[in-house]
């Protein structure tokens, strides 16, 4: 009879699991509905808020993952149709980084965005896994092929992935972001094509952010320059920052379970010193913001120091477009019931 009860109550327990499980994940979820009604558009567009309303290819890719893992197969669609109209190259099937509704020429830079070529892959081929689509699993190797050839490149001894096909390749150095380094995307792909590029990367990913970290506190910056001999600097052009981009390095790899290498732990380190650090720190000067990390920032913050079970379900109402995804996204990162879609 013991026996007998105790395998009840494994079973309750393990149904009530599995029924909290589905109701994080799915398409009425409060955070997902919250999202959907205040950044994305009836066509599918993904508007920022903070940025004159304009869609980016990074909006749309991470749109299209919490689509897919909230089982939403009817907003995945309109992402990815709004997407595929309107951001396509044809020339070489990537996609350009901006849309801007207000301009005579919505698409005036036809150039791309490697981050959100990235994303938009990855969640058309989780969505093909999901819903047994052939299509969509289709569509992402076209984009994982275009990717391969136009992005990815060997500089100094490293496997690198350009921030964009055009203008980032220099007469003796190459300006690569941390922070396009997809981790979780990248491991996806490792295991789908084994033979391409893709382990190299990843693998190089973490020992450009070991090497790529500046000033007293060894953080990386937002944007680096790699030199043709190997030699990694703050780029030439940009702030010498850990900032707006750089946030995004740590909740990539703690996606990808890379939680201990230097660089991680430095940025951790940094951020339990302060309980509210400000949204930028100059790594030369030690000049601040005058202003706060946002709420999607401290969530990312909440990941790195073992606190991701208090993000918020739902963006705040004061949140942009930018705070309010990186939140959703430290949600998904924290969600082991999310794991299973990602390989």
């Amino acid at each position: 009879m013991a026996a007998s009860l105790r395998l009840l109550i494994l079973l309750i327990g393990l149904t009530s699991m599995a029924c909290a499980s589905s109701d994080l994940y799915s398409s009425n979820d409060e955070g997902w509905r919250n999202y959907v009604t205040r950044f994305i558009s009836a066509e599918g567009r993904v508007i920022d808020t903070g940025s004159k309303n304009v869609s980016h290819t990074e909006g749309q890719g991470w749109a299209m993952l919490m689509a897919v893992a909230h089982n939403d197969r009817d907003q995945f669609d309109q992402l990815w149709h709004w997407t595929d109209q309107h951001l396509r190259r044809h020339n070489d099937k990537l996609f350009s980084w901006r849309y801007d509704p207000s301009a005579k020429v919505a698409v005036a830079d036809t150039n791309n965005a490697s981050d959100g070529d990235l994303m938009i892959a990855w969640a058309l081929s989780l969505a093909g896994q999901r819903w047994g689509n052939h299509e969509y699993r289709y569509q992402a190797s076209v984009l994982r092929r275009e990717i391969r050839k136009h992005l990815i490149r060997g500089v100094a001894g490293y496997t690198v992935l350009l921030p964009a096909k055009d203008g980032f390749v220099h007469d003796g150095y190459t300006v690569i972001n941390l922070s396009y380094f997809v981790i979780p995307a990248i491991q996806h792909f490792a295991r789908i094509e084994p033979d391409g590029p893709w382990s190299a990367l990843l693998q190089d990913s973490k020992r450009l952010l070991e090497v790529a970290r500046f000033g007293p506190r060894k953080l990386p910056a937002d944007w680096v320059q790699l030199s043709n001999m190997g030699e990694l600097a703050p780029a030439q052009g940009w702030p010498v920052r850990f900032g707006f981009e750089a946030v995004r390095i740590p909740l990539y790899f703690f996606w990808g379970g890379i939680t201990q290498t230097p660089g991680i732990r430095a940025i951790r380190a940094y951020w339990e010193e302060q309980g509210q650090p400000p949204a930028w720190v100059d790594l030369l000067s030690g000049e601040a913001a005058s202003y706060s990390l946002s709420d999607g920032g401290m969530a990312v913050r909440q990941l790195l120091v073992g606190f991701g079970t208090n993000i918020p379900n739902t963006p705040s109402y004061k949140d942009d477009y930018y705070s309010a995804s990186l939140l959703m996204l430290a949600r998904l990162a924290t969600r082991s019931t999310f794991v299973p879609l990602m390989y």
